[in-house]
């Protein structure tokens, strides 16, 4: 490994998820990344009777606190990265300054407009256009809902902010969309990498109200010198790295281009997909549900969103409120027992249902009534059908998979929190019979750490970062 960049570095990364965010930083040396968690806090979305919101201003208090926590345990840092969940956006006034709350991707403010950017646009073309799978959050479909529904806020905009983008202009006072976070709204077209006009265009969106787009290891500007006098400290780069978590999470899985690889994101969201070298906007790909979204280093990632651990995190919250909370592993435990006693309890994790329920252990039991299975009871039973659930939606995306391109899959790269779960990580080897690779876990921010090296200058290329984390970090092998 030849890396150009032979000092120490301090990076500090930020990596908010949709229940917690935190501050990591690395510390890279000898061609190795070293983490240290400097600072967690929880991401807590406020619901109120007409809408679901994000307190975006509380994020952005945390993400100051992180700083300021990581000079001070290690007197400086070299740059600084951000990366968050994707779609949501905030609304800019000419004075600069947030005109609203952001709203929550999983508010139900799109079921309303869908139908309308429908009769405008047929999905068929804008996927021929974008590439971009359809989910009811993707940001194309909230802008409409936004002009629908509060039609005075978006005419006072100036300008549009993705989340990470957000913040990065409150640091530095400098106004960009990134280019991975942009892909995964439905207004950049897959081929010129831009802002598509006519979409924008044909919904009546204002063009101006977007910012330039900036490619994934430029650097966005410095601190300013409000924000350094604020916390205390020297100015400092912040770079823009794939500021959507699942690009930075694939520019982090140690793919072996030997084989031919496909990759799962296992967190809140299960992410199964390829990177490819460019968009795959087939008739066969949409009607598969896969979606394109931009990665690192020039790369696409081409992928299926399956509703993931968000059940199993909303089933923990819930058992919390109504006994003895439980941890991960006496869950993890539990459904192993229930399978071991033959329980063979399943639901579709991507049902419209299991989105926001009220409830997510009475979705689960209606469910599964629903399709004749009977009704499971105990932690056990329950968390049991989720894990059938996911497992059955990963084998049918890898066939979704070769059927697109035409390849067999020879090996799965799992990465994120969730192969902690090793539970999952076994039935899902099992069921595709296929070795699968489990690591690193702390994908999203480690992606965001090489993209900081790119904006330092230290690496070139996705094959420089994968080195690095094959030599920084364990990898695990399952295998039939």
């Amino acid at each position: 490994m030849g890396f150009k960049g032979t000092s120490e570095r301090i990076l500090l990364g930020f990596d908010y998820g949709a229940s917690s965010g935190r501050a990591m930083v690395a510390v890279w040396k000898d061609g190795k990344l070293i983490l240290d968690e400097v600072h967690r806090f929880a991401n807590e979305p406020v619901m109120t009777e007409k809408c679901f919101y994000w307190d975006t201003l509380r994020l952005y208090h945390e993400l100051k606190e992180g700083i300021r926590k990581a000079v001070r345990k290690y007197g400086r840092i070299d740059s600084i990265g951000i990366d968050t969940w994707g779609v949501d956006y905030a609304l800019i006034s000419k004075q600069g300054t947030l005109l609203t709350n952001p709203i929550h991707y999983r508010d139900a403010r799109t079921d309303r407009s869908i139908p309308e950017v429908r009769k405008i646009i047929p999905f068929v073309e804008m996927y021929k256009r974008t590439g971009l799978a359809h989910q009811t959050f993707n940001t194309v479909y909230q802008l409409y809902a936004e002009k629908m529904d509060r039609p005075e806020l978006y005419a006072c905009a100036d300008k549009i902010l993705y989340t990470p983008d957000f913040f990065a202009y409150l640091l530095t006072g400098r106004m960009f969309n990134e280019y991975t976070m942009a892909t995964t709204g439905g207004l950049i077209n897959a081929d010129t990498a831009e802002y598509d006009e006519q979409i924008i265009g044909s919904l009546g969106l204002d063009k101006d109200k977007f910012p330039d787009i900036i490619k994934p290891g430029n650097v966005i500007g410095d601190l300013t010198p409000f924000v350094c006098t604020e916390l205390g400290i020297e100015s400092v780069p912040v770079i823009a790295v794939c500021t959507h978590d699942t690009a930075s999470a694939a520019a982090a899985i140690p793919i072996d281009r030997n084989v031919s690889s496909a990759y799962l994101i296992s967190g809140t969201w299960s992410l199964l997909g390829i990177e490819s070298d460019k968009a795959i906007c087939s008739d066969e790909a949409r009607e598969e549900g896969f979606t394109n979204e931009g990665g690192a280093f020039g790369k696409f990632v081409f992928l299926k969103n399956i509703n993931g651990l968000w059940l199993m995190q909303s089933l923990r919250r819930e058992w919390g409120n109504r006994f003895e909370k439980l941890s991960y592993d006496e869950i993890e435990s539990a459904a192993r027992t229930s399978m071991a006693e033959g329980k063979r309890f399943i639901v579709n994790p991507n049902e419209p249902g299991f989105t926001n329920p009220v409830s997510m252990i009475d979705e689960i039991r209606n469910a599964c009534s629903a399709e004749g299975q009977g009704c499971p009871d105990g932690v056990g039973e329950i968390a049991l059908a989720i894990y059938n659930g996911l497992v059955r939606e990963y084998v049918n995306s890898v066939k979704g998979l070769e059927k697109v391109t035409g390849q067999k899959i020879g090996q799965l790269n799992m990465v994120g929190g969730g192969i902690q779960d090793k539970f999952l990580s076994e039935l899902t080897c099992e069921a595709l019979g296929i070795p699968v690779l489990a690591g690193p876990v702390e994908a999203s921010v480690i992606g965001n750490f090489l993209l900081q090296l790119k904006g330092l200058g230290d690496i070139d290329s996705i094959d420089e970062g994968r080195d690095i984390v094959r030599n920084s970090f364990d990898i695990g092998y399952f295998t039939n």
